[in-house]
């Protein structure tokens, strides 16, 4: 009687049903028009709505563009035992209550029902998902589902080595690993943490299991490690390697930095210097990654373009958080709290249909994320004549994204190194009238707050600075947020410099 059913697409809000205008189901059937005029509708009000507005699920991971979603991405937990520059404050972050995170139970449950829908894939994800004790199990579970074809795992690397051959038992098929960089100092200070050798060593143990390709996932930053991309790429020669060169994302967590990011056809314009013979490969429509490789290596290279050259037009993938949130689109506000209708004791057909109500008004493309919030555009760009304008004219002025910084930071910086060189250096020599820019992070110590030229002692103070009233933490292992100055007699040679480090 299938072809007989009547299909109904349900759009959930918040707070209950919306208006929407009636469109087709995926079968073919003329879909009825939902509305309702309360929008303050009671659990039980809600719950009734939706048994008497059934999705077919025919219909549940398409949405209205006709993207079939077949991959979900299920975090783990908020935690994360690194704290790397791009992804958070060095302070962290505010974690949720356990009692208000997915349990495990939860997971498997949700993981049942999407893949009993068609979902083929799942990706767990984190925080660091590696630091949930019951990793293994979950994945031992996963793979008992009929219809999963592919679980993969991102991690940062850091517990890999240990926990890799259970991960591999379990049924740990796909693995991608974070790594930003192949100078062990270099990586101290991204992450704000010491780890490179085991990442290195996961790696390699990943390798020796028999992974193929072993997904390396590198974030590309200007000034920071844009200059590894060709040692990323030798790196691919001999290993089975697919190093990903990952655009950077500004967003509120790393205060909406646009001067870092590096576009994908300026890594590759980069590359093919080196290796002018880079060719294409042939990807899947729904692939995030343009895929390369160099002639002759036995791995490969790809980009994923989140910024420059968006996939939102084949985007197959849904998110859950770690507190049982539902996104459909990474870059979206909007969210649908799957936990709380587990735990109301709903139907898992009435939870199927909120999904597919969700799913169902995915938008064409994310828009304006790049926007950052209002409060942000108050700390843009000093005036472009700040001759003519006297003292204040170093005080932020809203109208550009060429300098987003704090204000309050911005103000404490002394007026003889608001110059030129500030724009482009994250840390430079002020012994100079000018400043002189330190291309490379080798003046920096992680492990205290102090900057020093290559092949300099390095200093351990970490006391308050009088001249900007900072404080360095020593348990965070990486510099004050913004600026620090060194001026320690005890680590001073005859001819030492003192720094400042600029943060963009």
């Amino acid at each position: 009687m299938a072809g007989h059913r009547v299909c109904r697409l349900l759009h959930w809000g918040l707070r209950g049903p919306l208006l929407i205008p009636a469109r087709s189901c995926v079968s073919g059937a003329t879909a009825l028009e939902v509305t309702a005029a309360n929008q303050n509708l009671t659990n039980a009000e809600r719950k009734r709505f939706i048994r008497e507005t059934p999705v077919p699920f025919s219909a549940f991971l398409t949405d209205g563009f006709g993207r079939h979603h077949n991959y979900l991405r299920i975090s783990l937990t908020e935690k994360c035992n690194l704290r790397c520059q791009y992804c958070m404050p060095e302070e962290g972050v505010k974690l949720t209550p356990k009692g208000e995170l997915l349990t495990t139970q939860e997971i498997l449950t949700l993981a049942r029902l999407f893949v009993q829908e068609g979902v083929d894939k799942i990706r767990l994800t984190g925080g660091e998902p590696l630091i949930r004790p019951d990793v293994v199990d979950i994945i031992a579970q996963l793979r008992k589902l009929d219809g999963l074809k592919t679980i993969a795992l991102t991690t940062n690397g850091i517990t890999l080595s240990r926990q890799l051959p259970k991960l591999r038992a379990a049924g740990l098929d796909v693995l991608n690993i974070s790594l930003d960089t192949l100078v062990p100092a270099k990586f101290e200070f991204i992450v704000r943490r010491k780890g490179f050798h085991k990442v290195m060593e996961g790696i390699d143990k990943a390798v020796e299991l028999g992974y193929n390709p072993v997904k390396v996932n590198c974030v590309v930053m200007r000034g920071l490690n844009e200059d590894e991309l060709v040692d990323f790429v030798a790196l691919t020669e001999k290993q089975p390697l697919e190093v990903r060169f990952i655009e950077y994302m500004p967003f509120d967590g790393n205060k909406w930095n646009f001067k870092k990011m590096v576009s994908y056809q300026e890594m590759l314009d980069t590359i093919r210097q080196k290796w002018p013979e880079l060719e294409k490969l042939p990807t899947e429509t729904s692939s995030t990654s343009k895929a390369f490789r160099v002639p002759g290596f036995q791995g490969q290279i790809g980009f994923i373009t989140s910024m420059s050259e968006h996939f939102c037009g084949s985007c197959n993938r849904l998110r859950i958080t770690a507190d049982g949130n539902l996104k459909v689109c990474l870059f979206g506000n909007s969210e649908v709290s799957l936990r709380d209708w587990l735990r109301s004791n709903t139907s898992e057909e009435e939870l199927i249909q909120v999904i597919a109500a969700a799913v169902g008004r995915k938008k064409r493309q994310h828009a304006d994320w790049l926007r950052p919030p209002r409060a942000r555009l108050d700390a843009l760009t000093p005036s472009p004549h700040p001759e003519a304008e006297g003292a204040d004219a170093a005080a932020p002025r809203p109208g550009s994204f060429r300098n987003m910084f704090i204000r309050q930071t911005y103000l404490r910086w002394p007026r003889d190194i608001l110059t030129p060189a500030v724009l482009i250096s994250r840390c430079f020599s002020h012994d100079q009238k000018v400043p002189r820019p330190i291309p490379e992070p080798k003046c920096l110590n992680t492990q205290s707050s102090s900057y020093v030229e290559a092949g300099e002692t390095i200093c351990t103070q970490s006391r308050k600075t009088d001249d900007f009233n900072e404080t360095h933490n020593p348990e965070t292992r990486g510099p004050s947020e913004h600026l620090t100055h060194v001026d320690s007699d005890q680590c001073r040679k005859p001819d030492r410099r003192d720094y400042y480090a600029v943060f963009f």
